[in-house]
């Protein structure tokens, strides 16, 4: 039996398409807060400078070793390897550092306070 007997008269099935990749922060929308790269922020809020490792102590418990990991895109944010293994945006660092909720009022108050911080104007 050959091929084109089990087949038959079957069109070819299609292509894959090509689907380009949005870029590492298009998800983000227009909110600058959210382009800004992870190690600007940690250390503007931690106060500690981001080693070459890109590993700092988290402020969320006690750390003996380094475990909050700072990526370098905002997109990938930060995580800790740690007790906690928090991570996220500049939102969800900021948030419990400052007492802030990241919803509701709260996260408007909180977007306030670090476009001021930062001196991103609003959009």
């Amino acid at each position: 039996m050959r091929a084109a007997d089990v087949v038959g008269g079957l069109s070819d099935p299609p292509q894959p398409r090509r689907v380009s990749a949005p870029g590492p922060d298009a998800n983000h929308g227009d909110d600058p807060l959210l382009t800004i790269p992870p190690e600007v922020y940690v250390r503007r809020l931690l106060g500690v400078e981001v080693p070459r490792h890109r590993k700092v102590p988290c402020p969320f418990h006690p750390d003996q070793h380094a475990s909050l990991h700072v990526y370098e895109s905002a997109a990938r944010g930060w995580y800790c390897f740690g007790r906690c293994r928090r991570g996220g945006t500049i939102y969800d660092l900021a948030a419990p550092l400052y007492g802030y909720d990241p919803r509701g009022e709260s996260f408007l108050r909180l977007k306030s306070e670090l476009r001021r911080l930062f001196g991103v104007l609003e959009g």
